[in-house]
């Protein structure tokens, strides 16, 4: 049987019980419910109209099996002027036209409803993978080349931009933009490169290592450190000052080895 037949039978016989315990009110309630919890495309409101009628159907037959429903049916519809196949018409119609209405209304009801979000979560959130493509191209930073590879955008986190620069493909930025602050544009991109979070480069062995610049309070002040992580496991760690004005996404790779050679010795 297959899923629309299969719900017409079950909710039919859902009617037929609650009417035979509390009454004709349990048909509307019913349908309400059934809109509340159906999905649109399950139609909802033509279920409940057949499962109202067919239910109904069922109790007449059980009565015409047990009782004087015939009879009945005889003399009330020879009292309104109807045959009694239009009685027993009527009588089913009267079922399937609040079971219809129920349906829809429960269906508006759960339509208004607001959903509820996760925590942290706001309605710009929902929109914001879909609204634009992802960032692709080149930009040129003092003269370097540098190819964005990757863009990652995971609900409420903010974006990551990950580049590679031509010249020495394993090197590579990662740059986080500011709090609130959602990049659209390469220039913008261009611009956080400067200063960027992280910078990866290779020492001479060839072994990776990840640079990012800290900041320290002194009894001098604050003072900028660069600190050098291996990526190995259980890999070294330096902090070193960090000597130039500037930032790391304007160093060259022989640059940065130079300063880890450097907090190798002062080690």
């Amino acid at each position: 049987m297959k899923r629309p037949a299969l719900q017409v039978v079950l909710i039919s016989a859902a009617f037929a019980l609650t009417t035979v315990a509390i009454g004709w009110l349990a048909v509307p309630l019913l349908a309400v419910l059934w809109g509340l919890l159906a999905r649109r495309e399950e139609r909802p409101g033509l279920v409940a109209l057949l499962a109202a009628g067919l239910g109904w159907t069922w109790l007449l037959l059980w009565n015409a099996a047990v009782g004087e429903a015939g009879e009945l049916v005889a003399v009330t519809g020879g009292v309104m002027g109807l045959p009694g196949s239009g009685f027993v018409a009527l009588t089913l119609a009267y079922p399937m036209v609040m079971a219809w209405g129920g349906a829809v209304v429960g269906g508006a009801v759960k339509t208004r409803t607001p959903r509820s979000k996760p925590n942290g979560v706001d309605a710009a959130t929902d929109n914001e993978s879909p609204v634009r493509p992802l960032l692709r191209g080149v930009i040129v930073v003092k003269e370097r080349t540098w190819q964005v590879r990757e863009e990652r955008r995971q609900g409420p986190r903010p974006q990551i931009f990950i580049l590679n620069a031509a010249d020495v493909p394993q090197s590579e930025i990662h740059i986080r933009p500011l709090p609130g602050q959602v990049i659209t544009s390469l220039d913008e991109v261009r611009v956080l490169c400067v200063d960027p979070d992280t910078r990866v480069f290779f020492d001479g062995s060839g072994k990776r290592w990840e640079a990012r610049i800290v900041i320290a309070s002194t009894d001098a002040g604050e003072t900028r450190l660069i600190k050098l992580l291996s990526y190995e496991a259980g890999g070294q760690v330096f902090e070193e000052p960090y000597p130039y004005t500037d930032g790391l996404g304007l160093r060259t790779d022989d640059e940065l080895r130079e300063l880890l050679a450097g907090a190798r010795k002062s080690e």
